[in-house]
């Protein structure tokens, strides 16, 4: 009896994973995935930040190195929720107030961001008209089937399936972010309450928007473990927070930058 319960349980995962596969097949759902790239600029002592949390990080050949400092050209993801208005990682944007849609010459700019949870909200003047992801009406559940997309390794949006080991788990994320301890440069760690998933994920996936099999977000990826095989997302709540938080104006219709 038990075996058989396993094996039907199974089978309507199983059921659940082959029709999320086809989520993308929807331009709108499609279109909510972002390619963000930029540049960073970290201290020469620090390594090359690492997997932990998954922004595409390579050697600038353009830019010049500061003294004591790196450059660092980055590929992430953004998740386009309307109006022309991306949510990110803070990690993801760090101190950059603009940004740039990968391969065009679409500007980004970071209009406010939240330490605490890992997010950052971006603008682009280009992406009004394009339509966003619809928030979840419901909560996450175990075993969840979910899928995300994002720009990873910097060589453009790849689709990425998986289930939701725990709706609510308590992490410690390494960032990209890096503090001075003792005259070595570290990376800045943060503890909060992540979506866990059962889901691939590489550098470049940061940012990106993980969805239920109706198209709706209902996290932003952010990290994963040294395998790469489970990750970490902030959970819509937390998203839905940020943006009640910041400052709307009624005439313009718009977020107000906040410095």
């Amino acid at each position: 009896m038990r075996f058989l319960i396993i094996l039907l349980v199974g089978t309507i995962l199983s059921g659940c994973v082959g029709q999320i596969q086809h989520i993308y097949d929807n331009p709108q759902i499609a279109n909510g995935s972002i390619e963000l790239c930029g540049s960073h600029i970290i201290p020469s002592a620090g390594s090359t930040p690492n997997m932990y949390a998954t922004t595409s990080y390579k050697e600038s050949e353009e830019k010049k190195e500061e003294e004591g400092t790196r450059v660092l050209d980055t590929s992430a993801s953004g998740t386009l929720i309307g109006n022309g208005y991306i949510i990110s990682n803070r990690h993801v944007v760090q101190d950059e107030r603009l940004m740039s849609i990968c391969h065009t010459e679409n500007a980004v700019e970071v209009l406010s961001i939240d330490e605490k949870h890992d997010l950052a909200l971006l603008y682009s003047k280009d992406l009004v008209a394009t339509d966003g992801l619809r928030f979840a009406s419901q909560p996450v559940w175990m075993n969840e089937p979910v899928a995300t997309r994002g720009n990873r390794s910097g060589k453009g949006l790849y689709n990425t399936y998986g289930y939701v080991l725990a709706p609510q788990n308590e992490v410690v994320v390494r960032t990209d972010e890096f503090e001075n301890i003792g005259g070595r440069w570290q990376p800045v760690e943060n503890e909060d309450l992540y979506v866990e998933l059962s889901l691939s994920s590489e550098p470049g996936n940061s940012g990106g928007p993980v969805i239920n099999q109706r198209g709706e977000l209902v996290a932003i990826l952010a990290a994963n473990n040294d395998e790469g095989t489970i990750s970490s997302a902030v959970p819509l709540e937390y998203v839905k927070e940020f943006l009640a938080s910041l400052v709307w104006d009624g005439k313009t219709r718009m977020f107000v930058k906040q410095k």
